[in-house]
This record gives structure tokens, sequence and C-alpha cells, in this order.
């Protein structure tokens, strides 16, 4: 059959005219553009690949973290059930669509398992809350911007070693932070709000690791002149610190601006993940150690 000017196709067959492609979609003038095109899809298969392999981690992880809270803390214990037990007549597979277009992802969930909602204990409630914490995190930066506040991050700690008790040690950090707020430096400062995330990792050679990051909001000229101020707490910090019977060497407290602030929340909730499939005692790139998290311990215990 013979085609005119307006392309009638015969049955069967796929057009590739004028656009370059079957369906009018146009594959692109050079071959730059088609390697292009294949690179990116290649490169979100390897991204999906990646996150599935990370969400199987996590959930591993947790199921060993439920082996040890039964054998050592109580049989009963909601981390143990979670995503394991029905909580609902009927238990219901979903599938969430996110994003659009190229960024569109798929997942399955269950519903009408138990959720424990253990931040700390369960690395898979763990990383969801995280997550659902950063966004609420991003939404008080822009809010932050428009108010004209000035962002700071401050990073509490205390020397600790391995010999070092975890309860007793953040029990401690916790009244030396409270006592900071009460200090003549702290209420000095125009401050208008703050948030704390507390994290806790695991050394080899030093033991627990607790320490706070804290994201200030001051009402500042500039992102220096709130450095400046919040720099006048360092010394406040290391005498809370020693008021119960804690010290504190020069990493005891640091503080960053509004960049390193960001950067932390951009970070926040994807911790986990990352780690999970790194290398499980290894070293930072100045060679000291790198702190474990709790899913990783939970790991390490489940593998014996």
């Amino acid at each position: 059959m013979p085609l005119d000017n307006t392309s009638h196709i015969p049955a069967g067959h796929a057009d590739f005219g004028r656009s370059g492609t079957a369906g009018g979609a146009r594959l692109g003038t050079y071959t730059d553009t088609v390697d292009k095109k294949i690179g990116e899809t290649q490169q979100n298969k390897a991204k999906d690949a990646s996150r599935r392999a990370a969400r199987h981690a996590l959930h591993r992880a947790q199921r060993a973290a439920a082996k040890l809270v039964k054998k050592f803390i109580r049989q009963d214990h909601r981390i143990t059930k979670c995503k394991w037990v029905k909580c609902a007549d009927k238990v219901r597979l979903l599938v969430n669509t996110y994003g659009e277009g190229d960024q569109t992802v798929r997942r399955a969930s269950y519903k009408g398992l138990v959720i424990c909602g253990n931040v700390w204990g369960c690395p898979v409630c763990g990383s969801r809350i995280s997550r659902i914490r950063r966004a609420e995190m991003n939404v008080l930066l822009a809010w932050a911007r428009a108010e004209g506040l000035v962002p700071i991050l401050l990073t509490l700690t205390a020397r600790h070693g391995r010999a070092d008790s975890l309860e007793q040690l953040l029990h401690c950090m916790k009244e030396a932070k409270r006592r900071l707020r009460q200090r003549a430096e702290w209420r000095r400062l125009p401050f208008e709000g703050s948030v704390t995330a507390t994290e806790i990792t695991h050394g080899i050679r030093h033991g627990w690791h607790p320490h706070f990051h804290e994201l200030i909001l001051l009402r500042a000229d500039s992102e220096e002149h709130a450095l400046d101020m919040a720099r006048t707490l360092r010394s406040p910090w290391l005498a809370s610190l020693r008021a119960y019977g804690l010290d504190g060497a020069s990493a005891a407290f640091d503080v960053r601006g509004a960049a390193e602030a960001g950067n932390y929340v951009a970070k926040w909730g994807v911790a986990e993940e990352m780690t999970l499939s790194g290398d499980k005692a290894g070293k930072t790139q100045d060679g000291h150690e790198r702190g474990r998290l709790p899913s990783q311990l939970a790991t390490l215990g489940g593998e014996g």
C-alpha cells in the first residue's frame, strides 16, 4: 500500500516517521541524545535496585532486633510484633504510587499489621519516622528564611569510653543540656526556637557515643553574627558537663552555619539505609573509627 503525506500506516506496522520512534515520541537528532536516554534509564534502574536492597536490609535488621528484644527484654514487646503480627481481621496488600513522570515510584505495603513506632529499637519504624521529621524540618527551615531568622546547627557531646554506661552517659548529658538552657549566656541569645535530634552510635574502641544535633533559630543581622553569638556557648556547655561529672574535649562543642544545617536535614532519615549497605566496621576518611547505628548493631546481632 503506497503512503501519502498523511502517513496512513498498514495494520500491524509501527510509525517510525518524522518523529523517529514508534508512537510518535521523538528519539533525538544526535546519537548522544540516545546514549543519554539509555544512561538515564540505567541509572534509574540502579537507584531502584539500591532502594530495594536498602529496604530489604532494614526489614532484616528489624527481625534481628525483634529476636534480640524477645531474648533479652520481653517476649511480648511491640518491637517483636512489628510488621509481623496482624492487628486487624484481614491483612491487605496495598500498592502506593509516589511522584510523577519519570520520578514515579510504586511501593507495596501491608495494612493491618502491628506498627510499633519505636524510633530507636525498630529500624523500619525509625527510618519511616525520620523521613517524616525530615520533611517537617524542611518546612521549618523555609518558614525561618521567610521570617528572617538564621538557622545554626549545634553539636553537643561529651568525652566517652568503652567502660561508660549508655544509660548513665545519656542521662547526664540530658541534664547538662537542661542546665545549659538555664545559664545567662543562653538567655541572652535572641532565641526564637529549636529542634533537637538525639543520635547514638557505637564504636569498638570508644564505646557508646551519644550526641545532640540542635538546630536553633536566632534573630540576627547576618549568619556570622549568629555564629559569633552561638560560639559563646562553648564554655557554658563544658561547665554544664562538669556539673554532672562529665568532661568535654575539643569535639564536645561544635557550631555550624545554615549550609551545614541544611545538609544535615537533607541526610536526616536516609542515614539508616545508607549505612546498612556500607562497611560494618569501617573507617572515616581521616582514619577514625566510624560509629555504628542501632540498626547496624541489630544486624550484627542477628549474624551472631
